[in-house]
């Protein structure tokens, strides 16, 4: 390989990896803040009782309204899913770098 197509290659690979982080870090952050806000709504729902869930109302529905913006289920899944693609992938161009004597 000639030094032009090397660096070329080594260009292509950091660009990636860069791009593939910040993917990354945007599910984590998409992530955690879907599980705060489906935590948030079932502690609340597992410690009300059937006499104070009254009191719990006007705090879950907000919260429901915010959920259902956020994301549906199938969507939280759908991000975990490619999390875990992203997650090989990185892997495997950590891999390359290492072998090309990049980190």
């Amino acid at each position: 390989m000639t030094n032009d197509k090397q660096d070329d290659a080594v260009l292509s690979l950091v660009r990636e990896r860069i791009e593939i982080k910040r993917r990354r870090a945007s599910l984590k952050s998409e992530l955690r803040a879907a599980g705060k806000s489906l935590y948030e709504i079932g502690s609340a729902l597992k410690h009300a009782s059937p006499d104070r869930i009254g009191s719990k109302i006007e705090y879950l529905l907000p919260k429901l309204r915010n959920a259902q913006n956020i994301w549906e289920l199938g969507e939280v899944r759908a991000r975990l899913e490619e999390l875990k693609e992203v997650e090989a992938r990185l892997a495997h161009l950590n891999r390359i770098a290492s072998g090309m004597g990049i980190d």
